[in-house]
Formats: structure tokens, sequence, C-alpha cells
């Protein structure tokens, strides 16, 4: 969705205090949350070895909004954690234990956010993101527009149906960030100096051995190369390349710039070498007896 609103997300936690002792406090006890929520989604998880209906799960997760929101009032955001987050952390949980086990019972729902939200025909009304939701009647919006969905596309549960939507929309957006790289025409320069002279070589940022100047994996050793820019257009990468020290071979550049950067870096090089030889060899002591 391009509305804004599906990018904003709401702090868990508060903003630290200034105060360094209280901030030390704060921190501490930020730290345990994620342990004590882990420790409450394992003990729930146990009562999903059977199938749990629907107002059943949504008690439970307000049963963990409510003990968390006790325990960590002075660390959580508005002193509460709001029912769409605990919403995610549970149903998330539970999904990935029914992916690493197939034989497990399917779980009553599946983890809502913004990429699955946006699929669903909700009333208006409704709060669309997860992350500020604590009305467990706008989360019944959700569940009855993904089972109106899914039933639709025939799935016997939420869980089977989010599993292939979920990927289904990453594809999405991985095809959309790869037409979004192979249209913006940014450009790199490779450099390289592992044999011989430094070289560099202008790749366009949709190249595969380019990658948007991340290289193929594995591809080369940073302790030899190096990936540079991006730059807007050809030309840019051509002033880059040539401001480059020491490199001697430019590919992508016209011969009379590569003539030019060889005159000035390695032609010189080459002058004071000859003159040194020339310099060595007249004032080397004649082998000739006298």
């Amino acid at each position: 969705m391009p509305d804004s609103r599906w990018e904003t997300t709401r702090a868990v936690f508060k903003d630290e205090p200034t105060d360094p002792e209280k901030k030390a406090a704060f921190r501490q006890k930020r730290e345990q949350f994620g342990p004590a929520l882990q420790a409450e989604l394992r003990k729930l998880a146990r009562a999903y070895d059977k199938p749990v209906l629907n107002e059943p799960h949504i008690q439970t997760i307000r049963g963990l909004t409510e003990r968390l929101s006790k325990d960590f009032a002075e660390v959580l955001n508005e002193d509460i954690l709001v029912f769409g987050i605990a919403q995610k952390a549970l149903n998330v949980y539970l999904k990935y234990l029914w992916c690493a086990d197939s034989s497990k019972t399917n779980p009553p729902h599946c983890p809502f956010d913004y990429d699955i939200i946006s699929t669903l025909k909700l009333k208006p009304g409704t709060e669309h993101r997860w992350t500020y939701c604590d009305s467990e009647d706008d989360y019944r919006e959700w569940v009855k527009a993904a089972w109106d969905v899914a039933n639709k596309k025939s799935y016997s549960s939420l869980a089977e149906w989010e599993v292939e939507e979920w990927a289904t929309i990453q594809a999405k957006k991985a095809a959309r960030e790869r037409r979004k790289r192979e249209s913006s025409g940014m450009f790199y320069i490779y450099e390289n100096w592992q044999a011989g002279p430094r070289k560099a070589v202008i790749h366009k940022g949709s190249c595969g051995n380019c990658n948007d100047g991340k290289g193929r994996t594995g591809g080369y050793d940073p302790r030899h190369a190096q990936w540079h820019g991006p730059y807007e257009n050809l030309e840019a990468a051509r002033k880059a390349s040539a401001a480059l020290y020491e490199v001697i071979e430019h590919k992508g550049m016209p011969l009379c710039q590569r003539l030019t950067i060889w005159m000035r870096t390695a032609l010189p090089c080459l002058v004071c070498s000859i003159v040194s030889w020339v310099k060595a060899t007249h004032s080397a002591p004649s082998s000739v007896p006298a």
C-alpha cells in the first residue's frame, strides 16, 4: 500500500530516561522483557497441542498483554503491551512450531502484520496498524476478513493460507526491488589489485557481477578488491574511475582517457626508473683494467 500509515509503527518501549541511574535501571528492566515474553510463549504453547477455538485464543492473547503490562509498565510505551503486538508474538510462535512439525495441530489464527492486513477488505473504522491496535474487536475483524479470503481460495485454516500468502507477498516485494534496481541506472566501479597493476571496471548496478555494489557472494576478496559507488550515470562513474589513485587499467572508459591516466601515473614511474638505470650505469666503475 502506498499510504504512509502502512509503514507507521508504534514503539514497544518508552524512551530512556536521561538520568544515568534511572537509565541503568530502565535498561536492566527492559532487558528482562525478552526472556519474560519467551517464558510466557513457551508456557502458553502447551495448550495448543489440541485445537483451540477463536474466543479462547483471543482471551489467551489478552491475558498475555495484561500480565506483561503489569510486570513491565515502567518500560512499556504508555505502560502497556498492546493487543496487536501480543497477537503477533504468540501467532508467530505458534506458526513456527507448526512449520517445524507439521504433525502439530494447525494454529487457530495467523500472524497479522502490515503485509497481511493490507490484503484484507476491512470495514471502515477498523484499525489497520497492528502495532497500535489494542482492540479485540478490531482483531476479530482481521480474523473474519482473513477467513473470507482463505475460504474463497479453499484453504482449511488461516495458518495454511497465511504461509502461502506471505510467500507470495515476499516474492512480489523482491520483484519490485529488482525492477527498481534495473531501472535506476546506477553505476559502480570495481577496483582490483590482486594481480598485476590496479584495474577499474565500470558496472551497471543491475549487472549480476555487480549486484548493486555488493558483488557476487564469495566473488572477490576485500583485501584485494573494492566496490565504489553508486554513481547516477556513466559519465560520473568514468570521472570517479579516472580519479582512483594508482589505477592504470580502466575498462569502460575511452582509450584517450586511459592513455591520459597512464601518462599521469605509470609513465612518470617508468621515466624515473629509466633515469635511475642510466645514472647507475654511468656511475658504475669500469671493469676494464687500467
